[in-house]
């Protein structure tokens, strides 16, 4: 889809679901026993895919996020028909995502890629 709609230069971000690690681990191995260890060093505990500072280059497009470039030669009025302007200090990150996978939704997930 976004080869279809790129002019030069954008960066799409989808609007996808989160997960919680700990809710993969039970639907990949519901049996398994594990063992928190903590945070190890460098590691993140959640990814920004929309940082605040891009807000007021980020349109926000059906399914999607879209980053404007800086500089661009089109108007995304005219190509992103139907685009809503982001409000200042917008983010897009996985702790604030409003939409989560359950377990349960991310074993129904594995199970239609276990068919293919």
């Amino acid at each position: 889809k976004c080869l279809d709609l790129m002019q030069g230069g954008e960066i799409f971000i989808p609007k996808i679901p989160s997960i919680r690690i700990m809710d993969l681990a039970k639907a990949v191995a519901p049996h398994c026993k594990y063992k928190l260890i903590g945070i190890r060093p460098g590691e993140k505990i959640h990814e920004v895919l929309v940082p605040e500072d891009e807000a007021h280059n980020t349109i926000e497009y059906r399914k999607m996020y879209i980053i404007l470039p800086v500089f661009h030669y089109w108007d995304p009025k005219d190509h992103y028909k139907g685009h809503k302007t982001l409000n200042h200090g917008f983010k897009y990150s996985s702790d604030i995502n409003k939409d989560w996978l359950t377990v349960e939704a991310l074993q129904k997930i594995l199970r239609k890629d276990e068919v293919k």
